[in-house]
């Protein structure tokens, strides 16, 4: 009885929350790279773009050298977003960036510009160059409403609409509940049941919320930065 009382239990907890997950579309696009300015002696070829991609095939031959973009991003979503901080994966100190950008939100179907300053700012010595082949530029985005979201943009996994997800998980706890009082029949086991029902039905909406937008991600590749010899 006791085996059949929690198969019963966990065929209940599954069916509650097997939530439809959805893919999430881009919701930031990267249209268009061009290059502002750079030193005489940086190299750059034509720019390619692809997923968020920009090829280049940038080369710093001295210390100093620097190149400047006018990045143009497109809200492709139906969400407003604004540009809160950005971040990313140089480490070694040989090429620093720097960004200018509107805090304005960008509307749905509109665009905003992103400036990026690339400069070679420590000499590579005693090897003939260093390469970095995935500079990984990462955005965070914030909702019209001041929240923060956390997610990939180009990658993400993301939830269906809030309504519709809040609506299925109280139409699933309601069924639940009502198939736990018809076949458990064990007091302190129907107990159990309903407060962990109850206890998903808050946590899981959150997470829904949480787990929406967040982060667009831009790389370059193909940037190399040439030595010196001592």
């Amino acid at each position: 009885m006791k085996i059949k009382k929690l198969f019963i239990a966990a065929f209940i907890a599954l069916g509650i929350y097997s939530v439809p997950v959805y893919a999430a579309e881009s919701k930031l696009e990267l249209t268009d790279a061009d290059i502002v300015s750079k030193s005489s002696t940086t190299d750059a070829e034509d720019i390619e773009l692809k997923d968020n991609i920009i090829s280049s095939n940038i080369t710093f031959n001295k210390k100093n050298d620097f190149i400047e973009f006018t990045l143009t991003l497109k809200n492709i979503s139906s969400t407003a977003y604004q540009i809160k901080t950005i971040k990313d994966n140089i480490g070694d100190g040989y090429l620093t960036a720097e960004y200018s950008y509107s805090k304005d939100m960008i509307r749905p179907d509109t665009t905003a510009e992103l400036g990026i300053k690339l400069t070679y700012a420590k000499q590579v010595l005693n090897q003939q160059k260093v390469s970095l082949d995935n500079l990984e530029i990462k955005i965070t985005l914030g909702l019209d409403d001041g929240g923060e979201k956390e997610e990939e943009v180009v990658i993400n996994p993301s939830t269906h609409d809030n309504v519709v997800s809040c609506v299925a998980i109280a139409s699933a706890f309601t069924i639940g509940l009502i198939l736990v009082l018809i076949f458990v029949k064990d007091k302190k086991l129907r107990i159990g049941i309903i407060s962990a029902m109850a206890l998903a039905s808050i946590a899981f909406p959150i997470a829904v919320l949480a787990s929406e937008g967040g982060e667009a991600t831009i790389k370059f590749t193909n940037i190399d930065l040439i030595g010196e010899f001592e």
